[in-house]
């Protein structure tokens, strides 16, 4: 009797297998609609509140050069500054991997984040190209986790600043509370983490603890180099700063009154709503976003849409060029990790 029902064990695991990929398919699918479903409707909502002619005439005049500038700065903190603290990170955590191969891996992530963000993401495809090229997977998920925990972490720390600095302008300054508390809060949180882990404390099993351990790891391995510390830092800030002048070129290229203090100040917020994974590639939430923090500074809703739009349209032009960099490109040469 156990002679015949072994023959059925791997037919078993077969169905078991294809049943799993249906019901991950067909989540995939609800997920994609439903984030169409919400994308249509914060854009119906939008189109009902601005002047189409108004947002016409700023696209009808659009300066090129100021625009041009501000692909060259997208490209710039894409691919540039993105692999070069991604580089250092993976230097600290003992996977070093030479600047070029990953500076192709970022134009490959730019591609994926701006023109597949139903399927698979930019931070999935430079884990799979790291395992490509033969780094373990918990070292390849670690590094893109830590980079990504770096980014956020400059990000928090300049919106609650930023908010901060605009309480005094400000009528109605709930919003800016709104920000400075969620800030603090994250901040805290992840300081929390790294300390609970630090002390040996309970965490729950599970992507908590593998991110609180990651970020632990990589906190003491910085502590020992400061010089690492500070670059990864600096390139964090800058980073930041390089998003926030594209989209100040971007209102320049559009002739909207838009002050270099006011991007800096609110565009933090900004981003950190449009990160919020519930729209296709930030579509529709970052306009809502816009509106909403721009409006603070005096920015009527058409110039902020136009803004938005504008600058969505030319990351998704850098994540095509991306893309043809990476179908036509010649194969990298052999791997070095000096």
């Amino acid at each position: 009797m156990a002679s015949q029902a072994n023959p059925q064990i791997p037919g078993t695991i077969v169905q078991q297998a294809r049943s799993s990929l249906r019901a991950l398919a067909r989540s995939t699918r609800a997920k994609f609609l439903l984030k169409i479903l919400i994308t249509a409707t914060i854009f119906f909502v939008l189109f009902r509140t601005i002047d189409p002619e108004l947002a016409l005439r700023r696209l009808a005049t659009i300066d090129p050069v100021p625009l041009a500038l501000a692909a060259l700065l997208g490209a710039a903190q894409g691919i540039l500054v993105m692999s070069w603290r991604w580089g250092i990170v993976l230097r600290v955590l003992d996977g070093p991997v030479v600047w070029r191969r990953l500076a192709h891996f970022m134009t490959v992530s730019l591609f994926f984040n701006e023109l597949m963000p139903s399927t698979i993401g930019g931070d999935t495809m430079r884990v799979i190209l790291l395992r490509r090229i033969g780094r373990p997977l918990g070292l390849a998920a670690k590094s893109v986790l830590v980079e990504r925990a770096l980014g956020l972490t400059s990000l928090l720390v300049l919106a609650l600043f930023g908010a901060a600095a605009m309480l005094p302008f400000t009528d109605d300054p709930t919003p800016l509370w709104i920000i400075i508390a969620t800030a603090l809060a994250a901040l805290a949180c992840g300081g929390l983490l790294i300390l609970f882990t630090r002390l040996g404390l309970h965490l729950p099993k599970g992507v908590i603890l593998r991110i609180a351990q990651s970020l632990n790891e990589t906190v003491t391995a910085l502590h020992r180099d400061p010089a690492r510390l500070a670059t990864l830092i600096g390139l964090s800030f800058l980073g930041q700063l390089l998003i926030f002048m594209t989209v100040w070129l971007v209102a320049q290229a559009l002739h909207v009154p838009l002050s270099v203090w006011h991007v800096v100040a609110i565009m933090p917020a900004i981003i950190l709503v449009a990160s919020i994974p519930v729209t296709l590639a930030e579509w529709g939430i970052r306009e809502g976003a816009m509106v909403v923090g721009l409006g603070l500074v005096g920015i009527p809703a058409t110039d902020a849409v136009t803004i938005s739009l504008v600058y969505g349209l030319l990351f998704l032009i850098l994540g095509m060029a991306a893309g043809l960099v990476w179908l036509f490109s010649s194969r990298l040469g052999p791997m070095s990790v000096s």
